[in-house]
Order: structure tokens, then C-alpha cells, then sequence
């Protein structure tokens, strides 16, 4: 059965990218394996692992573009991304379950920054002005359903206020009310996505 759905997600998945330019490379490199979560964060190339680092949880869409926007945007100031799902009622999630809208999961990237070079402030206005559209909701482009709404689940308490600080901010450059929710990230909460969808944003080229 197991075979079967890994079949199932590698087809719908190859007919979705078709038109999207991804790389021949990576589809015949895939393997069931790819389609079971991955293990470990991607670590940013250049990036010190050994520094403290702390935990940025954004939801604003598709997950692909999101992580690679994080990444190209602050580069070695992170020291990790991973794509996966947050704020849902099931544990260990499939991304098929997933995009059902059923599950109560939003596509989340998760990233482990370093404050002393980059702060939690200017992850969010980036996350506000930058990296998605904050005013639609349950919607970014072309991708509907609540698992694409836009969350800041927030990993302390000054997280919390640093968010709505950089939401009020954000909320002068835009026409329309700011619908992102800004929710407690809970201890165990996120699930990392399954392999294939880590770093996928550079898989397409």
C-alpha cells in the first residue's frame, strides 16, 4: 500500500511540475525513499552549526517558494530551513493528507536563525512585505485551501510581540486588513515535510 501512495504522489507530482522547468535529474533520481519525511533541517551552505541559534516558524502559502525566499534572502545569516506542516490536529502528517484541507495543517518553513546577525524583526517584516501576500486569505496566487493561510507561530513570548509589532508595521503598506494569525507554536508541533519537497525551490532549475 505504502509502494502505492509513493507511486501515487511521484506521478501527480510529475505532472504538476511539468510545465515548471524541473530538472530531468532530480525525477530520476527519485525513489520511494524520497517520500518519506525528511530527517534532518537543510542546513545553509557556509553556515557556523555550532553557534546558538534560535526558531522561526512562517506559514504564507506554498512551502516551496517560502523557504527559498528565506534562503536567498538572508543566506548565511540562517543556519537551517525545513519545510513541513504546523497547527494541525494529526500527527506525523502525508503532504496527500495535507493538501486535503482537512487536517488543520498550514505549509510551514521552519528556520533556525542566528539573532546576532539577524533579528527576529526583520525575519517578520520580510515575512509581511517580501515573502507572500498577508491580505488573502486561505490563499496565495493560484494555491486555495486553509492549508496556505498565513501564520506566524510564534516560539516565545517576545516572538509574540515582536510579530504584532512588525504586523501594525507592515499593515501602512498595505489597502486591504493584514489576515495572518499569529498562534503559540506548540512542543512538538511541527513535522517536517516529506524529502522530496526539502529545498525544492532549487530542484526546478
Amino acid at each position: 500500500m505504502m509502494f502505492r501512495w509513493s507511486m501515487l504522489v511521484f506521478i501527480s507530482a510529475l505532472v504538476f511540475t511539468a510545465a515548471k522547468g524541473v530538472s530531468s535529474s532530480f525525477w530520476t533520481s527519485f525513489s520511494p525513499a524520497d517520500d518519506q519525511p525528511a530527517t534532518e533541517p537543510n542546513y545553509v551552505e557556509g553556515a557556523d552549526r555550532g553557534k546558538p541559534s534560535e526558531y522561526a516558524s512562517f506559514a504564507g502559502g506554498c512551502f516551496w517558494g517560502m523557504e527559498q525566499s528565506f534562503r536567498d534572502q538572508f543566506g548565511t545569516k540562517l543556519k537551517s530551513t525545513s519545510v513541513g506542516y504546523m497547527g494541525g490536529s494529526k500527527a506525523n502528517p502525508t503532504y496527500t493528507e495535507v493538501s486535503t484541507g482537512t487536517t488543520g495543517h498550514a505549509e510551514t518553513v521552519q528556520i533556525e536563525f542566528f539573532p546576532d546577525k539577524v533579528s527576529y524583526a526583520q525575519l517578520c517584516k520580510f515575512f509581511f512585505t517580501k515573502a507572500h501576500d498577508p491580505t488573502t486569505k486561505n490563499q496565495q496566487g493560484p494555491d486555495v485551501g486553509s492549508q496556505y493561510r498565513s501564520v506566524i507561530f510564534v516560539h516565545s513570548d517576545e516572538q509574540r510581540k515582536t510579530a504584532e509589532e512588525a504586523k501594525g508595521e507592515a499593515q501602512k503598506e498595505y489597502s486591504s486588513p493584514i489576515v495572518t494569525e499569529i498562534v503559540s507554536a506548540k512542543h512538538g508541533d511541527f513535522w517536517r515535510a516529506e524529502k522530496y519537497h526539502q529545498l525544492w525551490g532549487y530542484k526546478t532549475h
